[in-house]
């Protein structure tokens, strides 16, 4: 009901999941779980959904995935991350009024290295991104360096504090 509402699922299998173990949900799920396969070495390549410019900067050949499940997308469902082999690994897709997206792999240091990679905070953010609703996406950066101002603004819609403190 949440996601059909308008909320967002984020499905990542354990180290010690089974594929059956997801067939309680797997009708609402933008992939079916298939067997679990060794990983066919070093790279994972972005899905046609992907911003190329964002990931550019990160190594995504370097991320290693030992083993995953081999991911059945279904129909309208969007391939966002692949295999080095070309096999889906990320798929999204929208949900009633929510958005699903399932990972293919565990996040345990022993199958992957992808939590260790400069690329994991960047993966998490665009995956959340995409659950959220679009008009309640973040529209705020809040990256800042050091020795710069701060400047905060307010929606038209919003009225200005009388004071504020840092």
């Amino acid at each position: 009901g949440f996601v059909r509402r308008g909320g967002g699922l984020w499905v990542l299998p354990g180290s010690r999941t089974v594929a059956d173990g997801f067939d309680a949900i797997n009708p609402w799920l933008p992939a079916r779980f298939g067997a679990l396969v060794s990983g066919e070495g070093p790279g994972i390549k972005l899905g046609l959904s992907m911003d190329t410019k964002l990931w550019r900067e990160f190594a995504l050949g370097l991320v290693t995935l030992s083993r995953y499940y081999l991911l059945q997308a279904r129909k309208g469902a969007s391939v966002d991350l692949k295999s080095a082999s070309g096999y889906p690994l990320l798929v999204s897709a929208p949900h009633g009024h929510g958005r699903i997206a399932v990972w293919g792999s565990s996040l345990d240091i022993a199958l992957s290295n992808l939590a260790i990679k400069p690329a994991f905070a960047a993966w998490v953010q665009t995956v959340l991104d995409g659950l959220a609703q679009t008009e309640k996406r973040r529209l705020e950066v809040f990256d800042q360096k050091v020795g710069s101002s701060l400047v905060c603004s307010w929606l038209s819609k919003q009225p200005a504090p009388a004071s504020v403190r840092v």
